[in-house]
């Protein structure tokens, strides 16, 4: 669903949030709840299935914003968190790349054009591919610093914001 991250990219952050944490509570989604016989006689849900299909869903969601994705942003952060003793942490690496996203569906709502240059994908993204358990972390990690609140001069390394400061 390419457009739910220029749209609000909240909602299936949030959903794979609850799911994890459902998942949490089951103990993993044993095989009763997979096999749909727990204890309480309803139908259990394929937690596993469930969980990759919204992987899947964010990760299609990335094309709407590439070329919004501004290296000046990622840059930016990369120095604050450097600067914080963060750097090649995955912690520090999903700041990196929450900030990125904040400032790349900004300007998209905002109707700017595609920046020229593009961020890089986040650290680690290839190793990443394929397992399920280590791209659930990594968005769990990149929710949780995307919806954690941003000073404002975050909007100084913009593009828009760049762009608009460069033509004065």
């Amino acid at each position: 669903m390419p457009g739910r991250v220029g749209s609000g990219g909240s909602g299936p952050l949030r959903t794979l949030r609850a799911l994890c944490r459902a998942r949490r509570r089951t103990g993993g989604a044993g095989s009763r709840l997979d096999h749909g016989d727990d204890a309480s006689g309803t139908r259990g849900q394929d937690f596993d299935f469930h969980l990759h299909r919204r992987v899947i869903e964010i990760n299609d969601g990335v094309p709407a914003v590439r070329g919004y994705r501004s290296p000046q942003v990622q840059a930016a952060e990369a120095g604050a968190v450097a600067d914080r003793g963060e750097a090649d942490t995955p912690e520090g690496n999903a700041e990196v790349e929450a900030s990125v996203l904040v400032a790349a569906v900004a300007a998209k709502r905002a109707g700017d054009a595609p920046g020229g240059a593009e961020a890089p994908p986040a650290a680690g993204t290839h190793f990443r591919r394929g397992d399920l358990q280590a791209e659930t972390a990594w968005l769990l990690l990149v929710t949780r610093a995307y919806l954690r609140p941003r000073p404002r001069d975050t909007a100084a390394a913009e593009p828009s914001a760049t762009a608009a400061g460069s033509a004065s």
